[in-house]
């Protein structure tokens, strides 16, 4: 068994959103956290009509940094990068 503590992500994911609309709650109240700040390597993001929301967008991924499109460091995004941390594992 692996224990797993995921520090930032669903974090940030809830928290941007208040920042970024100065604290209305009815911004992360009315859509889950999955479409506020989608995941680049989910299909969804396909649908959702990532390039026509407007700015700042706010987007989670997995990919490393250097595999980013090289339209990504163009447009000078800021980023936050948050890391999982493995506590531990065991195995029985």
């Amino acid at each position: 068994q692996s224990y797993f503590l995921c520090v930032g992500t669903t974090w940030m994911q809830e928290i941007l959103p208040l920042i970024i609309s100065g604290g209305d709650p009815a911004s992360v109240e009315s859509l889950p956290n999955w479409d506020r700040v989608p995941w680049l390597e989910e299909t969804r993001a396909s649908i959702l009509q990532l390039e026509e929301r407007p700015s700042p967008r706010m987007l989670t991924t997995h990919l490393h940094y250097d595999m980013m499109p090289l339209s990504f460091f163009q447009a000078k995004p800021k980023v936050n990068l948050s890391q999982s941390l493995e506590l531990g594992s065991h195995s029985y």
